[in-house]
């Protein structure tokens, strides 16, 4: 069960990083349009007149100036794409370092299962249990975070 959840986890991340993807090449695509717009229509009033030149040069400008603030965002979405496949790989890490219920796998690192062996595995399965639930929060809070960004854009 938990290697499905693993694998889960692993398709949903690679879904999201595809997701990701495909938003940021259509992101380049509309700002590659955008800039061969105002280029052709800088050259235009270069040539209909020399004072245009300049007038038009201080529009290109003032025109840049979003597109350079629009890479703000697209840093921010990559650190948090970041986050989220590292918070993916330590939650899939913590799940499959706690004891099975079942016995399962234990049974091969000696781990019997008796009742007077468990109370060291209970604590670090407690504190795995609790430390899966923080970083599960977290993953899902990122890939909802994540996914707004790139809706909005």
């Amino acid at each position: 069960m938990k290697r499905l959840i693993a694998f889960l986890l692993i398709a949903c991340m690679v879904a999201c990083m595809c997701v990701a993807a495909v938003s940021a090449a259509d992101e380049t695509t509309a700002a590659v349009e955008e800039t061969t717009t105002a280029v052709e229509e800088t050259t235009a009033a270069a040539e209909e007149t020399t004072a245009a030149v300049e007038e038009t040069s201080a529009a290109a400008e003032s025109e840049a100036a979003p597109a350079e603030e629009s890479e703000g965002p697209g840093a921010l979405r990559i650190i948090l794409l970041v986050m989220q496949i590292l918070s993916c790989v330590v939650l899939t890490a913590t799940i499959m370092l706690q004891s099975s219920k079942e016995g399962g796998l234990g049974a091969l690192t000696g781990n019997s299962g008796n009742y007077f062996g468990k109370s060291k595995s209970a604590t670090l399965d407690a504190k795995l249990g609790r430390i899966t639930k923080w970083i599960a929060a977290a993953f899902v809070l990122l890939t909802l975070i994540v996914s707004l960004l790139y809706t909005a854009a």
